[in-house]
């Protein structure tokens, strides 16, 4: 009897003591909401009546109420542009300008639209607060956007059940109506200007699908990565949806977890082992971001100089462990004793070593630079006044092993042949390979009617160019360039050669298209002489160009057609610098091209390199030298 009681006792102390923990997690959880909303009320000013006026409009402890308090215990981080006036815009602090009766419509038909929509069990009210109620995604001005874009765009998911269906059936929508284009506008749009114009970059798009998306029910969110780390300047912006479980869905390759614009894959098969360049289909993402309403961290303003700038909004949560290719070993051997906040870095072309996340130091020989998508190259370092200064040489951070450190070996060098000063990706290989089927055909006849012989047709992949002969043909007057049905090239020059392979002079034979509103004149041909081959003849419709090689017959012995490129190649005649990295960039020397490759013969092995021009082009790389090629990242 006395074991029972016993037991009894420590039972009832086990059962008060977790009650009393209980409680005072719930005080807490009380106090810090009570502080936080009168901090609120504090920093409204003027506007602290309208916000009481929100406050007060529902009883306390229902869900409205409880979804009023969300907004506006967090709205102190957030702010918004003004709509244009005067041709001026201005930042205006969300607590100090919005008004009572914004807030309780926004809330009025947020929790409608989520409490009616067929998937409603899949979002619970946690996630309604999160990813449907807030009015804002960034800083675009607010305005009224819930009730026109439910009424316009409610058709899409009419009857459909299940919400990662209506989030791909609403973005296949709006990726095929919302034009992605480079026009920049000198302020920023609200949503429903958006609306108006259709069409915008990667990031109008995202937040405009963001906005349309929540006001049909469903948990999506503007993703965004600072930059591609492979590839360009830019970052890249997109649309996802949370699922319930705290899982992302996106669509793209194979319709689930894949990122928008960032798979290309190749329509032509490459022989990898007679081709001298290593083909990319990925831009690679190193850090994902989202736009949050209530993860949100104060920025001292008087230290931005000292943090990085994709850390400067306040309301910006690193998200990459919620997407897929994750690395597991993230943890890297790094001996340093300085005590200063570090920093993950990438290559960005133009720029250099850029920071894309914080890192921890876990002791003095171990830095943990977080969750990273695999298949990048990083370095850590540190960022004082604006400068990055590294603390670490690079390691290719790769999934399922340890990053892999490269430490140049200074004492044992290698000969390497070099094509490139930046990495090609299967865009380029696609428009070089719509080439193959293309057929050299001549003719006593101008526009190929009859009497017309084939000279040649392409069957193989070109590399930027391709020289055909014509030394066993009979030449009539005319040749034409002819693409296979339903491809269309994109050549840059097309040159007559003689039977020294030199250009034949230009003005020895006239050029002509020949296709859809193709007449005369209005058609550039003289992009086809320019001597650019960052210019091209790009039609996305049948279309064939003739020769008149009356003239210069006898003297024509081929065609060189050279294709549409980035002028990244190396190029005969430009000044170039090789470096490898340690600790910073170390030259190897300077050449002058004598041809379209370079060598060098001290090389250290094991070292990342970087390939400079001179002489012309902004575009550049890093990249690794193995077995006889280069890899870029």
């Amino acid at each position: 009897m006395a074991k029972i009681k016993n037991k009894l006792y420590v039972y009832v102390c086990i059962g008060g003591f977790v009650l009393a923990i209980s409680l005072w997690i719930v005080h807490c959880y009380i106090q810090t909401d009570t502080f936080r909303l009168y901090n609120t009320l504090k920093l409204a000013g003027r506007n602290k009546q309208e916000m009481q006026k929100a406050l007060e409009i529902y009883p306390k402890g229902c869900d409205k109420y409880k979804a009023m308090v969300y907004l506006i215990k967090y709205m102190p981080w957030h702010s918004a542009m003004s709509q244009v006036k005067n041709g001026e815009q201005y930042f205006m602090n969300d607590i100090e300008e919005i008004s009572a009766d914004y807030l309780i419509e926004n809330v009025e038909e947020a929790y409608e639209t989520w409490q009616n929509c067929l998937w409603k069990n899949e979002i619970d009210f946690r996630d309604f607060c999160r990813y449907i109620l807030p009015y804002s995604i960034d800083r675009e001005p607010i305005v009224k956007w819930r009730l026109y874009f439910k009424r316009k765009y409610a058709h899409l998911v009419r009857g459909i059940k299940d919400e990662k269906e209506a989030f791909r059936v609403v973005y296949e929508y709006l990726k095929n109506s919302f034009k992605v284009t480079n026009t920049k506008s000198p302020y920023e749009l609200d949503v429903l200007m958006l609306d108006s114009i259709h069409g915008g970059n990667c990031r109008d798009r995202a937040i405009y699908m963001t906005y349309v998306m929540r006001s049909l029910g469903i948990a999506a969110v503007t993703d965004f990565t600072p930059f591609w780390a492979n590839q360009g300047t830019n970052g890249h912006f997109w649309v996802s949806m949370v699922e319930k479980n705290g899982k992302i869905f996106t669509i793209g390759k194979n319709k689930t977890c894949y990122i928008d614009g960032s798979y290309e894959p190749c329509k032509y098969t490459i022989d990898e082992r007679k081709y001298i360049y290593v083909v990319d289909s990925l831009k690679r993402i190193c850090k994902v971001y989202r736009y949050t309403y209530d993860d949100v961290h104060k920025v001292p303003s008087n230290q931005l100089l000292n943090i990085p700038e994709f850390l400067h909004c306040s309301y910006a949560l690193d998200v990459t462990s919620q997407y897929h290719n994750l690395t597991d070993k993230n943890v890297l051997l790094i001996k340093t004793n300085r005590n200063e906040p570090l920093y993950v870095c990438t290559y960005q072309q133009q720029f250099g070593w850029k920071p894309v996340g914080k890192a921890e130091r876990l002791d003095d020989s171990h830095i943990d630079i977080g969750p990273m998508i695999h298949d990048n190259v990083v370095i850590v370092a540190a960022y004082e006044d604006g400068t990055v200064i590294p603390r670490s040489n690079p390691f290719l951070v790769c999934k399922g092993r340890m990053p892999i450190k490269l430490v140049p070996d200074k004492i044992r060098s290698q000969r390497v042949c070099l094509y490139r000063k930046y990495g090609l990706n299967s865009r380029w290989i696609n428009r070089w390979g719509d080439l193959i089927g293309t057929r050299i055909e001549t003719s006593n006849v101008k526009d190929f009617s009859r009497d017309v012989s084939c000279l040649y047709e392409v069957k193989n992949m070109p590399v930027e160019k391709i020289n055909i002969l014509f030394e066993n043909y009979q030449l009539k007057r005319y040749l034409r360039f002819l693409p296979a049905k339903g491809k269309y090239p994109v050549p840059a020059e097309i040159d007559l050669i003689d039977k020294n392979n030199k250009m034949i002079q230009k003005n020895d034979y006239q050029l002509y298209a020949v296709g859809k509103d193709l007449v005369g004149d209005t058609i550039p041909l003289h992009w086809l002489r320019d001597r650019d081959p960052t210019t091209t003849f790009y039609k996305q419709f049948p279309y064939w160009i003739g020769i008149d090689i009356k003239r210069c017959k006898k003297m024509t012995n081929g065609l060189q057609v050279q294709l549409w490129n980035d002028c990244n190649r190396v190029a005969k005649g430009h000044n170039y610098e090789l470096f490898y990295f340690d600790y910073d960039w170390h030259s190897l020397g300077q050449q002058r091209a004598v041809c379209d490759s370079l060598s060098y013969t001290n090389v250290p092995q094991n070292a990342l390199l970087l390939l400079r021009d001179y002489t012309k082009g902004k575009e550049e790389r890093v990249f690794i030298y193995k077995n006889g090629k280069q890899f870029w990242w």
